[in-house]
């Protein structure tokens, strides 16, 4: 990157509120600038200098008497870039809202949840509450509606712990955490956008065209009745429910910790609008050519680069490779390394469901299953690939005593004469929204 493109990124126009750290600036830079600062690097000291190298960029990041410091390929001498208390509405902005703002911009998002607390509200209770150009995940406000009142996971979810990102004149975006209604951390909802209008903030939705999502995951995973292997990585969630505001896009390049310099380029999956979009990448140290939203990490170096709250680019391009739009995707905390991930509790289907499973050919089947304890919910997953095509169906089920039974997933998938692939999937999130998985794979 060309340095001065590089430090014109780097600064900030916004004054200082507060006095911030050194390391508050460093992680904040790691996070948004992975390309210049990659890893999560240990913070040292040298000659009154505070400063982290990273040794992928050939970078340095320093502090010293109160100004940011710069050297590496994109500086060759110490090269002092701004007084770090400019950084201030950057590194923290939430500090930077007015209390007033922030208070109308927290009842905003809290009172939304509070209309769950004994019920589903009615769309004519929701509709006023969201702008006319609302966009979510890439469905409009009619349709954002509908799905929130019609799932039965949203009775008693409580929306807290809300941050403002940025704040723009009458343009806020903010995130905040998803409870359950049992009080158990669902997700935590990053860019969320508000605008206030006739004095009264209205929610925008994430305005993407996409439905996007990551999260770290650890996976147990048999393929064709062989011995489970161990893995641990990063899933990435790329969904286009309505094809029609982005038929113009081809494929997608995904950027950050963890992942190879030029990125995993991601293009949809089978099975037509609404499916996943998968990356083709050979797992580091190994020839095999895998086809999955997972990517595979597995080893404890690179996991620990990453930082917790890492951030992930997510550019979008057409077929004639012009950019058309760069989300981003956020995860909580880092992979598993390879002994946490073996000392996890892995859910599981029951020894009858794997053998009912094994020649399914769809329609109706009874699905059971087990979880840890203290687990109040898994996710679980069904595929067929045969001669109708392909057939899946999820859906989330609560834990009583550690197992639970799922008789609806069937219903949602086509009966087939012939069937060459079956994959099953349980998993269930831990309190940082890693995914721990077991996975089963019957097929060529």
């Amino acid at each position: 990157m060309n340095r001065h493109i590089a430090l014109q990124l780097l600064l900030c126009s916004s004054m200082a509120q507060a006095a911030i750290t050194p390391d508050q600036v460093f992680d904040w830079a790691e996070i948004q600038y992975y390309a210049l600062f990659p890893g999560n690097s240990s913070t040292a000291q040298y000659e009154g200098y505070t400063y982290r190298y990273y040794p992928q960029s050939n970078n340095y990041l320093a502090v010293k008497d109160g100004d940011n410091w710069v050297l590496g390929t994109i500086a060759s001498s110490p090269l002092k870039i701004a007084p770090v208390a400019d950084y201030q509405c950057q590194v923290l902005p939430d500090v930077c809202v007015d209390n007033t703002t922030r208070s109308a911009l927290t009842h905003a998002v809290t009172s939304f949840s509070q209309l769950f607390s004994q019920g589903h509200p009615s769309a004519d209770q929701l509709t006023p509450l969201l702008a006319d150009d609302f966009l979510h995940n890439d469905k409009q406000r009619s349709t954002h509606i509908a799905d929130l009142i019609g799932d039965a996971d949203t009775l008693g979810m409580q929306f807290a712990n809300v941050q403002v990102q940025a704040l723009s004149g009458d343009l806020a975006t903010v995130s905040f955490d998803v409870l359950d209604a049992l009080g158990t951390l669902q997700e935590r909802v990053y860019g969320m956008q508000l605008r206030k209008i006739n004095q009264q903030w209205l929610w925008l939705g994430n305005q993407q065209r996409f439905e996007t999502g990551a999260w770290a995951q650890a996976l147990r995973h048999s393929r064709n009745n062989a011995a489970a292997t161990l893995s641990q990585g990063l899933e990435f969630s790329i969904i286009d429910a309505d094809a029609s505001n982005s038929s113009d896009i081809s494929h997608a390049i995904i950027t950050g910790p963890g992942l190879p310099v030029a990125g995993l380029t991601f293009v949809p999956g089978t099975g037509g609008a609404g499916n996943q979009w998968v990356t083709t990448f050979t797992q580091p140290g190994g020839t095999a050519s895998i086809t999955s939203p997972y990517y595979q990490i597995n080893n404890d170096t690179t996991i620990q680069r990453i930082p917790n709250a890492a951030i992930y680019q997510m550019q979008f391009y057409r077929a004639d490779a012009s950019l058309a739009y760069i989300y981003q995707a956020h995860i909580l905390q880092r992979p598993h390394l390879g002994a946490e991930a073996l000392a996890l509790s892995y859910p599981d289907f029951s020894p009858a469901s794997q053998q009912a499973f094994a020649s399914y050919l769809g329609g109706a089947i009874a699905i059971s299953g087990t979880a840890p304890a203290g687990i109040k919910y898994v996710w679980a997953y069904l595929k067929l690939v045969g001669n109708a095509g392909t057939s899946q169906a999820s859906g989330d089920y609560a834990i009583s005593e550690q197992s639970f039974t799922a008789t609806d997933l069937g219903t949602q998938i086509s009966s087939m004469q012939t069937v060459t692939v079956r994959n099953s999937r349980i998993s269930y999130r831990d309190n940082h929204y890693r995914s721990i998985m077991t996975e089963y794979y019957l097929g060529p």
